[in-house]
């Protein structure tokens, strides 16, 4: 079994609770026994335990700091361009703007950018 860590909030001592349905299941969560944070209900104790012991200085902050500023870089990009339709001849081909689009690499840009399901 995993070791819980303590409260990443106020480094208090923490307990597993454990939710008992009867006859449907039971649900598991952590929580702090000073400060009352919690890491709501999860249907495994081993899920509960990962979500409470999961720190924000677990991930790889570098690599998330590097894709940030590339999104960045693309926005710029794209807003640059956004204006350029906006103060465009209307009477210019779209099948440039599409091509200038293409060559700054934003087509592919937009089309990651997904809504989330």
């Amino acid at each position: 079994m995993s070791e819980l860590k303590r409260c990443p909030f106020c480094n208090g001592f923490v307990t597993e609770n454990e939710i008992d349905f009867g006859e449907w299941s039971n649900m598991w969560s952590i929580s702090c026994n000073d400060c009352h944070a919690s890491t709501g209900n999860h249907f495994k104790k081993q899920d509960a335990i990962k979500a409470w012991n999961q720190r924000p200085y677990d991930y790889d902050m570098p690599a998330i700091v590097r894709r940030v500023q590339q999104l960045e870089t693309q926005v710029t990009a794209l807003l640059v361009l956004l204006d350029g339709f906006r103060n465009a001849d209307p009477y210019m081909e779209f099948s440039q703007a599409w091509q200038d689009a293409d060559k700054a690499g934003l087509l592919g840009f937009l089309t990651s950018c997904k809504q989330p399901e």
